[in-house]
């Protein structure tokens, strides 16, 4: 566990678990909220545009 401020984190293999320390928008102190991983990595930037382009697969026929 991790405190981050706001709220302490456990960090999972794809998600993060957060029990909030004070009120915020989507939560209430006391509170824990479950948060994607990978959502997590998109709004730090993290994740190159490019790649969150979707593409049609290869194995589909046109």
């Amino acid at each position: 566990m991790e405190d981050m401020g706001n709220h302490f984190a456990v960090r999972l293999q794809r998600a993060v678990i957060q029990l909030w320390k004070v009120d915020v928008p989507w939560a209430k102190a006391g509170e824990t909220t479950v948060a994607n991983g990978g959502d997590v990595a998109k709004e730090a930037g993290l994740v190159r545009a490019d790649a969150l382009v979707p593409i049609r697969s290869p194995s589909l026929r046109a």
